[in-house]
């Protein structure tokens, strides 16, 4: 039966591939490493009638379907039907919902069938402690950590450093800050022992605070999301995380 499953969510998976329209002059655009779309495009310049998927901004899980030049957020199938928390990745490059060793979305995507290494892309760093690192996945396989300005959040929908990237909104787009020392981490001087803070990035992470001084990263386990509320990890339906950031 389990066998029987993983061909049920190969079929789901493929089933969401974008077929990307090559005519984007009316789009507006980033100055971007590859040609993947970032915005969703209007029906008159893809007059194919492709369905057009986005990645999501921050949650490697979950993408958005292009309608009418509007993104409508889904969610990849589960990857096991005895596990109900594990899914699917979005891959940004394929356009389906993929393995998530696979996707390019947690970890920076490896060879090709070819041996060669895809385009430049960026991810959000699993390390971050803010919304503001991320991982420039360069094309001949190195890895280069960098860091938003202040009052900007890394948006893998953008492919950059935006103001407001909820929804897949990119905004007054940056192009490549740089790496910078600056950081946002929460101030010490608010830090008192035990103390939770939730991650800007990540529904399954948090930050604890230890020895009244520092914050340190930790994570929810089995799947778990870190409740604002309660300050604890819950089932996602009740944590009701939503990923907003805070102020710098």
């Amino acid at each position: 039966m389990k066998g029987i499953y993983v061909i049920a969510v190969a079929f789901l998976a493929s089933w969401s591939v974008c077929t990307a329209n090559e005519d984007q002059q009316s789009v507006q655009q980033i100055e971007s490493q590859d040609d993947i779309f970032r915005q969703c495009p209007y029906p008159d310049i893809n007059p194919r009638n492709t369905t057009t998927h986005i990645a999501h901004e921050s949650d490697c899980t979950k993408f958005y379907k292009c309608l009418l030049g509007r993104g409508t957020e889904q969610l990849c199938p589960l990857i096991w039907k005895n596990d109900p928390t594990k899914r699917l990745h979005f891959n940004r490059t394929a356009q389906v919902c993929d393995w998530p060793w696979n996707a390019g979305c947690e970890l920076c995507p490896g060879k090709d069938q070819n041996g060669e290494y895809p385009p430049e892309s960026w991810i959000a760093d699993p390390k971050a402690t803010n919304c503001r690192q991320y991982i420039k996945c360069k094309q001949n396989g190195q890895q280069e950590k960098a860091t938003c300005g202040n009052g900007l959040c890394f948006s893998r929908t953008c492919q950059a450093c935006v103001e407001d990237r909820a929804g897949g909104n990119c905004g007054d787009r940056i192009p490549d800050p740089g790496t910078t020392t600056t950081t946002a981490t929460p101030n010490p001087d608010e830090c008192k022992t035990g103390d939770r803070l939730p991650h800007d990035c990540d529904c399954g992470k948090y930050l604890q605070c230890y020895d009244n001084k520092d914050w340190i990263l930790q994570w929810c386990d089995g799947g778990q999301h870190f409740s604002p509320t309660t300050k604890n990890c819950l089932p996602p339906d009740e944590a009701k995380c939503t990923l907003l950031p805070r102020k710098n």
